[in-house]
């Protein structure tokens, strides 16, 4: 995705996600980790203090079977919309730049230009801005591999966030839960029984009266899921499904509970 640095590869440890793994699968697929930083055109300090700045890190895969196809996913992920690395940082740098020249108009009634670097620095100059979003294999297995993206920044336009994806080893392709999974209508009632659990959610009492609105009782199932070495991830948006509750997003289903349900390598 250009401008790359800081290559540390990752050839890793054994098969450790799930019980049953095959031979051919015992070995993490090898990558490199990326990673890039950016800071906002005309600022040459590299200080992350006074200048703005863009951090991306993601792995390239290499020996996947169909590589090309697996790490332009990944990109498309990482960017989480925007074509490239530059249109990202062009619309992060940009919008910083206007909410640099609010802040001072409205401050000290003149724009940043009139202002010397050395007087940027005192208290009048903003917070600086800085966006930061990561990719981090998860687990793997079963012909797919499970990232976790995570994203931290304290503009007031993007937000921190997690989401977690899936993708075949074989072709690249994000993969829906009904690839991975043999019984979904199982894996639901999984899934809810864990949520209930951990936020002390009562069987016997009615979910709506409890803050809790699911149409039939058991949450649906979501692209934004990974099989983790430990435990599987599913991903949701709690101010839609507990609004008043606002649990964690996270939903973390022991690997034991969901075993039965991963289809076998040679299905996937």
């Amino acid at each position: 995705m250009g401008n790359i640095g800081n290559k540390v590869m990752a050839v890793a440890a054994a098969c450790s996600l799930f019980a049953a793994c095959s031979a051919g699968d015992a070995a993490e697929p090898p990558y490199v980790m990326e990673n890039i930083r950016r800071y906002e055109p005309g600022c040459s300090s590299g200080d992350d203090r006074v200048c703005a700045s863009v951090q991306l890190g993601y792995p390239v895969f290499s020996d996947a079977e169909s590589s090309r196809s697996l790490n332009s996913n990944v990109s498309d992920l990482l960017l989480d919309g925007f074509g490239s690395v530059d249109s990202l940082c062009n619309a992060f740098f940009g919008q910083w730049a206007g909410y640099r020249e609010t802040v001072f108009s409205d401050t000290l009634g003149h724009a940043h230009v009139d202002m010397s670097h050395d007087q940027e620095e005192d208290e009048y100059f903003p917070e600086v801005w800085y966006y930061s979003r990561t990719a981090d294999v998860c687990g793997h297995g079963r012909g797919f591999v499970s990232l976790m993206f995570r994203t931290a920044t304290n503009s007031t336009v993007y937000q921190y966030g997690r989401k977690y994806a899936s993708l075949s080893l074989h072709d690249g392709r994000l993969l829906a839960p009904e690839d991975v999974f043999s019984d979904t209508s199982a894996l639901r009632r999984v899934i809810s029984s864990e949520f209930m659990r951990s936020n002390g959610i009562s069987e016997g009492i009615s979910l709506a009266e409890q803050g809790v609105m699911l149409s039939d009782g058991f949450l649906p199932l979501t692209d934004d899921f990974a099989v983790c070495d430990t435990a599987v991830v599913f991903h949701y948006d709690m101010s839609e499904i507990a609004p008043n509750l606002l649990p964690d997003d996270d939903i973390r289903v022991p690997v034991g509970k969901i075993e039965p349900f991963l289809i076998p390598l040679n299905e996937n």
